[in-house]
């Protein structure tokens, strides 16, 4: 997450973003990954959250979730935001948003996707939150904590 974060500093700075990384405040436990697949899915949902926020700020959080026993991980930005109808197909291959087609053409629709196969992959879950159009959106996804 670290070094993905600091691989993009450069993008949200030409935007003139605030790009935050909140560091866990506790060490976090263990989590089995492949660290390759897992950078992947950092690229994808930061470079989405970079692309499709025009001002204002994108942040990852990290955090330990006791109850569930997983490491999660938020990604917020305050871009273009996500209507309940758009929510529904964000994760399916060749997907992609009529706000994010608008925006931009770049794009095949398979980021999200395969971010999805990859924490699926990992035992984890993925999703996505939005309180609607120019709202922003927050992905999160749960990997869950090897046993001790």
């Amino acid at each position: 997450a670290e070094d993905t974060f600091k691989e993009m500093r450069e993008a949200a700075k030409q935007k003139n973003l605030t790009f935050i990384f909140n560091k866990p405040q506790i060490p976090l436990p263990k989590i089995s990954l492949d660290p390759r697949k897992m950078k992947d899915v950092f690229i994808n949902l930061l470079d989405n959250a970079l692309h499709y926020t025009e001002k204002g700020s994108v942040s990852i959080d990290i955090h330990f979730v006791h109850e569930r026993n997983t490491v999660r991980v938020l990604i917020k930005d305050t871009g273009i935001g996500i209507t309940p109808s758009e929510m529904n197909g964000l994760f399916k291959k060749f997907s992609r948003a009529e706000s994010a087609k608008k925006l931009t053409s770049e794009g095949t629709g398979l980021g999200l996707y395969v971010a999805k196969l990859i924490i699926e992959d990992h035992k984890g879950t993925i999703w996505a939150e939005s309180a609607g159009r120019g709202k922003g959106s927050t992905f999160i996804f749960e990997l869950p904590a090897l046993k001790e």
